[in-house]
């Protein structure tokens, strides 16, 4: 079974470079409040770290006694009551989000929109009318995803074109390391159960595979696994480099794409990075260093490992123990040819190139790995690009954070998946 991996925006979470310094803008001039289009290169970063399941537990029968109660990282579990669209779009539920945005004079808020059959280009042209920014659509779906000003959220439920809407929401995600902070003040319970392994089996005190007859059933059915079947799967964050991770039981590939769903202008995502210097090779001069490149015309930016300071990345991608490390990004959007300077000699080799994963089916690395020691000191991570986007909507940066960086409008971190801002023409995004 191959798997398509989505990342989602949770800007509250971070955690997927997301938590960045702000970015200190210089003012800009008259001539900016053009529509401005440049070409954004976004790297994604791949984040170590563990699926997380926020499904919560099945509706059962009463019990003759009350059971015991079940945490809800994502606060209390709520009935799922189905909205009477015929009369009111937005809901309960939605209209307490757009109050709430409005109390807290928030000028836009996302919208998650179901057109009527063949009407999804009409929408988008209402939308513009409101003054919205579309981040995505799909005429297929008759699905459009958007940014429109608070006060114009009630005026787009009540069109013609909107068969069903929905108010983009922020969710806070539990802490995923292995022991949390509620762990270390909890008391010992008894004798601790070694760490999984290599040599686990499937019949193990990890996971019910054998109470759910999950262990007897792959044996019975040994051909019953998925294979032929492409899955989609949104999450923060994986480590792409894991080995249960790299090829199906057939053989092939498991990971079939890895993409961004973050917009890159109204979304804040780290993981888009402004290509905003044209420069010329095969050696040219930008942020405080000289660098060699191949002959040709080239958009350049820099991105900062330390925009990715609050993150998982803790500000290290390359993990050498600091982060004051900044890597060159190239494009050639004739092709879409992309350069990292991952080994940070200001050259751009041959060998530095990255593909999106789609097309090359590969991700290049930050740092190098010692296998002497049981932590993977390198991060793996691929790219994607978006030609002419539109940034006159782009959002204002967001406050400033700890140590020391700041991301200027000239080098906006990318992030392989690790610290860009809002491009405008190429997006480049990292696997995370």
């Amino acid at each position: 079974m191959s798997t398509t991996r989505h990342t989602w925006p949770l800007p509250s979470v971070r955690l997927r470079p997301i938590d960045l310094p702000g970015r200190n803008r210089p003012k800009e001039g008259p001539s900016t409040s053009r529509r401005r289009r440049l070409t954004a290169v976004a790297l994604t970063a791949a984040l170590a770290g563990s699926l997380l399941s926020l499904s919560g537990p099945p509706a059962q029968a009463a019990q003759p006694a009350p059971a015991a109660e079940i945490p809800h990282p994502l606060g209390a579990r709520k009935a799922d009551v189905p909205k009477d669209t015929r009369h009111d779009k937005l809901g309960p539920h939605d209209r307490t989000l757009l109050q709430k945005a409005r109390s807290g004079k928030e000028k836009t808020v996302t919208v998650l929109l179901a057109a009527p059959k063949g009407r999804t280009a009409q929408l988008r042209a209402d939308l513009a009318g409101l003054g919205a920014h579309v981040a995505t659509s799909d005429d297929r779906l008759g699905y459009v995803r958007a940014t429109v000003p608070t006060e114009k959220a009630e005026k787009l439920a009540a069109l013609g074109t909107v068969a069903a809407m929905d108010l983009g929401e922020t969710f806070d995600l539990p802490d995923p390391s292995p022991v949390t902070a509620a762990d270390r003040k909890a008391p010992a319970a008894g004798k601790p159960v070694p760490a999984p392994g290599k040599g686990t089996p499937a019949a193990n005190p990890y996971l019910p595979t054998a109470d759910t007859g999950a262990v007897d059933f792959v044996g019975d059915h040994p051909d019953w696994d998925g294979r032929g079947v492409t899955i989609g799967i949104l999450d923060t964050g994986v480590d792409a480099s894991h080995p249960a991770l790299r090829t199906t039981t057939t053989g092939a590939p498991k990971i079939a794409d890895w993409v961004t769903a973050t917009d890159p202008v109204t979304d804040q995502d780290p993981t888009w990075l402004e290509m905003r210097t044209k420069v010329t090779g095969p050696s040219f001069s930008s942020a405080g260093a000289t660098w060699s490149a191949p002959e040709g015309e080239f958009q350049f930016q820099v991105f900062k490992e330390s925009g990715t300071w609050g993150s998982e990345l803790g500000g290290d991608v390359n993990r050498d123990g600091d982060y004051k490390d900044s890597f060159g990004v190239l494009y050639r959007k004739a092709d879409h040819t992309i350069w990292v300077d991952t080994d940070l000699d200001h050259s751009f080799e041959a060998d530095e190139t990255v593909r999106p994963y789609a097309e090359s089916g590969t991700m290049a690395r930050f740092g190098t790995d010692d296998p002497a020691t049981p932590v993977a000191e390198s991060l793996p991570f691929t790219v994607e690009y978006r030609d002419d986007v539109d940034l006159s909507r782009a959002a204002a940066p967001a406050p400033a954070r700890p140590p020391t960086s700041s991301v200027s409008a000239s080098s906006p971190a990318p992030t392989v998946r690790t610290p860009p801002a809002s491009p405008p023409g190429t997006d480049c995004s990292a696997g995370r």
